[in-house]
């Protein structure tokens, strides 16, 4: 096998940074995703935040946390409640 000094820099950058490599199936505009207790927060690249609190009668999904928290950073200009 022939490796290119382009392709060992970036062999080896995706080997130094798990946090990448480990979390790639996540959206390429999410900077990190912060989940506690019964709350999920997500901090987009660009600055914006969504925030998802579960409510105490309620049971914990952190998949639907996500999404919420997700679609509320996306649209958080536009975000209304109703």
């Amino acid at each position: 096998m022939k490796i290119n000094g382009v392709d060992f820099d970036n062999f080896s950058i995706s080997l130094a940074d798990p946090i990448k490599t480990k979390y790639d199936f996540l959206p390429k505009d999410i900077k990190s995703v912060i989940i506690h207790d019964n709350t999920v927060i997500v901090n987009l690249n660009d600055g914006r935040k969504g925030v998802s609190k579960c409510s105490h009668k309620d049971e914990f999904d952190t998949y639907t946390g996500f999404t919420i928290a997700y679609y509320k950073a996306k649209n958080s200009k536009s975000f209304k409640l109703k």
